[in-house]
């Protein structure tokens, strides 16, 4: 298919610091018309905005690697991208690792023991359950979630991480001229990572009166005839960051995971920073030694020239 234009979120800068890891492509879909066929090609459902899908299985999809290695103790992934699409199911837990690293909002996070998206991966879709719109006959899945970012692949203590897909449903709706609404900013509190301010905006919603301008919801709005509500919010909750205790000696030795987004490929470069520095340092030093070479050599010959000139004087 044809892409004919690429649209950001304007408020992405990169994925594991800023969130918003989301774009939209607009292609030319000829090649779709009469091509459905149930099992082999088949739209997905949109997500419930009011669903978190915590512990939940769900499926991740895509085309990154597969494999890694080990080079002097260090993870490496193999370069070369499959041509056969693949999934794996991993199940939704917390945004949280060993590291205790500050998830950015707006994100729903997934693992399982030797399951996880990899390098390739990014942008591929992360789906669950449509329980709105399965029996006990049928199964459907709803779109929850995309690949962003993570730390390596399947590593143990570091959950893969998927933008969340209800955050930005009116973001997505706006683009086509559509309306839809969506999971609100600030609007559930419960979750693992709650939708960030500006998401998607007020005038993209079906509704405008359930939400603000800045995506947030208002208090005591009904969805229709529908007996869930949006949970009002008085005020901000703010959960105190994880903090490292100054008396763990560990804390100085251990290495910083590196969070990389999932669409570039894992070189053995990427993970040798600190055999840079030490080149850098080791070239820095040489550089030094040989100009104080150079300039003893200068005062040497320049104390010749004068014993020279003091002789010549004397006699």
């Amino acid at each position: 298919m044809t892409v004919t234009q690429v649209i950001i979120h304007p408020k992405y800068i990169e994925a594991s610091s800023s969130g918003y890891d989301i774009a939209i492509y607009k292609v030319e879909d000829a090649p779709l018309v009469n091509k459905m066929e149930r099992k082999k090609i088949w739209p997905v459902c949109l997500p419930e905005i009011d669903r978190e899908y915590a512990k939940e299985t769900t499926f991740v999809a895509g085309w990154g690697i597969t494999k890694e290695r080990e080079i002097h103790g260090q993870r490496v992934q193999v370069k070369g991208i499959p041509d056969v699409a693949r999934h794996a199911s991993v199940t939704v837990t917390n945004c949280e690792d060993a590291d205790n690293f500050e998830y950015p909002k707006g994100l729903i996070c997934a693992s399982e023991p030797g399951k996880d998206s990899c390098q390739g991966d990014s942008g591929g879709p992360l789906v669950g359950t449509a329980h709105k719109y399965s029996d006990a006959n049928t199964k459907r899945y709803s779109w929850i979630g995309i690949v962003s970012f993570g730390v390596g692949c399947a590593e143990v203590g570091y959950p893969g991480a998927y933008t969340r897909t209800s955050c930005f449903l009116g973001f997505v709706a706006e683009k086509f001229n559509l309306k839809s609404d969506f999971s609100a900013a600030g609007g559930n509190p419960s979750w693992s990572t709650d939708c960030p301010e500006g998401a998607s905006s007020r005038q993209s919603a079906r509704h405008k009166s359930w939400y603000r301008g800045n995506g947030r919801p208002r208090s005591s709005v009904r969805k229709g005839s529908r007996k869930d509500t949006i949970n009002p919010v008085s005020e901000e909750k703010t959960e105190p960051k994880p903090t490292v205790s100054s008396n763990n000696t560990d804390s100085t030795t251990e290495k910083s995971p590196q969070y990389f987004p999932k669409e570039n490929l894992v070189t053995i470069q990427d993970f040798e920073p600190e055999k840079k520095e030490e080149q850098t340092k080791d070239e820095t030093k040489a550089k030094q030694t040989k100009k104080q070479k150079i300039s003893k050599r200068k005062q040497k010959n320049k104390r010749k020239n004068q014993n020279k000139m003091k002789i010549i004087h004397v006699n």
